[in-house]
């Protein structure tokens, strides 16, 4: 395994191409990955290899990086927000968009620019920064890392290396020697202008995309304690722990697709409860008992306060008829909260109102069937 996934790098360092991968099917997962500082859309590769055919994927070069042959004094945030917007813009769906490193911070940034296009964001060992803060801001007072305390500034300031004999123990120490130094000639130097930069965030735009870390706990490019300083400083859905240094896609490419598969079975979890629950209300404000009914699991339970327990699809349906049947009509849910438990199942809470009522849904508990669809388990709520 270890051979393979070295001839994997070694050819990913030699091609140091940017790829996409073929046109999807409508239940497959698309990933937009945005590579570190000094490295390009090839370090991916062993990645997307790994992911196989269950998953779509672009990696694309930022402007002076990989085979971008950019001038790195012109290079800005803007213009490495700019280039994954316009590869999420040339896809007809949406995308998970994975950061790694700085790419963070470049993936925080396209968040805020196309909320509506990113299912979810993803830090790989990541810089997850707050509004108005730049990556300069973020390292100041940093010690412990090795990649900082062995940066290399170019005599005119415009570009920043890592001072080659300590680049492999500084972010691969983890990577056999030879595969690291097969991807050598491909490092780019990193221009300085967009670490500077500070993010431009709001609530409505990057705070509305669910968000995942995934720490590294052998990193020395960015320590453990400074990964968790952010994430802990921010909401994230779940955090998944590599044992790995800075470079997981070369030394645990097969921890890191799992935990990539999981974020996207938990992403359509998000999708199908939604949409689940929307045809649950569109079912019942059509006065249709029994295909709001069929939403619920055979032997689901439902406990309505103050009308008692109902428990399968017989006294369920019984319930939601004589409900209907006496005038009940326009159910709206408002300030909901949707929470995946895991890669199968969702719980769902809100305030609900209708014409002749209103209350508190506690807890919907859907659970993905074998057809992907979810369907309730429990459905707790009350009315007054």
């Amino acid at each position: 395994m270890l051979k393979r996934k070295a001839n994997s790098l070694i050819s990913a360092a030699v091609t140091a191409l940017a790829l996409s991968s073929p046109a999807l099917a409508a239940d497959q997962t698309h990933f937009t990955f945005v590579h570190s500082a000094w490295m390009g859309g090839w370090q991916w590769q062993s990645l997307t290899q790994e992911l196989g055919a269950g998953a779509g994927y672009a990696t694309p070069d930022l402007p002076a990086h990989g085979s971008d042959a950019s001038d790195p004094s012109d290079a800005t945030l803007a213009a490495y927000a700019e280039r994954i917007v316009e590869e999420i813009d040339a896809q007809e769906g949406t995308t998970i968009l994975v950061g790694h490193s700085f790419g963070g911070v470049v993936a925080s940034q396209v968040a805020e620019m196309r909320p509506e296009k990113i299912d979810a964001l993803v830090y790989v060992c990541a810089f997850m920064l707050p509004n108005d803060t730049s990556f300069m801001d973020a390292i100041a007072g940093v010690s412990t890392s090795q990649a900082l305390n062995n940066l290399k500034f170019s005599a005119d300031g415009k570009t920043v290396t890592i001072k080659e004999d300590a680049l492999h123990g500084a972010v691969g120490h983890d990577v056999p020697l030879d595969v690291f130094s097969a991807a050598g000639p491909h490092l780019v130097p990193e221009p300085v202008g967009p670490l500077g930069e500070t993010l431009n965030l709001t609530e409505t735009g990057y705070g509305s995309v669910p968000r995942y870390y995934i720490e590294c706990t052998d990193d020395r490019a960015l320590p453990i304690e400074q990964q968790r300083a952010m994430y802990g400083a921010q909401e994230v859905e779940f955090v998944y722990s590599l044992t790995t240094s800075h470079l997981p896609m070369f030394s645990d490419v097969s921890g890191l697709s799992a935990a990539l598969q999981d974020i996207a079975g938990r992403e359509r979890v998000r999708k199908a409860t939604r949409q689940a629950s929307q045809a649950w209300q569109d079912a019942f404000n059509a006065g249709d008992a029994a295909a709001a009914t069929a939403l619920y699991e055979p032997d689901a339970l439902m406990v309505a306060d103050p009308f008692g327990r109902f428990t399968g699809h017989t006294q369920i349906e019984a319930f939601w008829t004589d409900l209907i049947g006496k005038g009940a009509a326009n159910v709206e849910y408002f300030n909901t909260r949707l929470e995946v438990l895991d890669a199968k199942s969702a719980r769902v809470s809100s305030q609900w109102r209708m014409n002749v009522a209103s209350g508190v849904i506690t807890n919907e508990l859907w659970v993905m069937q074998k057809d992907s669809t979810m369907r309730l388990r429990e459905d707790h709520f009350s009315a007054q």
